[in-house]
């Protein structure tokens, strides 16, 4: 599986993992995010899955596995958009 690149804003790249789930992928995973925060250690990391279990298990395998969560959100892509148009929300009723 290769990722998808492609900006959104200037200083804002998504990459998108499409298949099923497979366990193997919390591997992939935990290596992509090691990775990604030797280079942006503060950057914020967003991980969207199919269902509300799958969050509270990556969470629970990350954690486990040693990693520090520190800015990383995992969430399903409902709640993921429902705070995406609460914030834009808030933003427009200070405009």
């Amino acid at each position: 599986m290769k990722p998808l690149f492609f900006q959104k804003e200037k200083f804002v790249s998504i990459s998108l993992y499409l298949g099923p789930y497979q366990p193997f992928l919390e591997e992939q995973l935990l290596k992509v995010f090691q990775a990604y925060r030797l280079k942006n250690p503060f950057e914020k990391v967003t991980v969207l899955v199919p269902n509300f279990l799958l969050v509270g298990h990556l969470r629970k395998v990350l954690t486990e596995k040693g990693q520090n969560l520190f800015n990383l959100e995992v969430h399903t892509l409902r709640h993921y958009m429902e705070a995406l148009a609460e914030e834009a929300s808030i933003i427009e009723d200070f405009q």
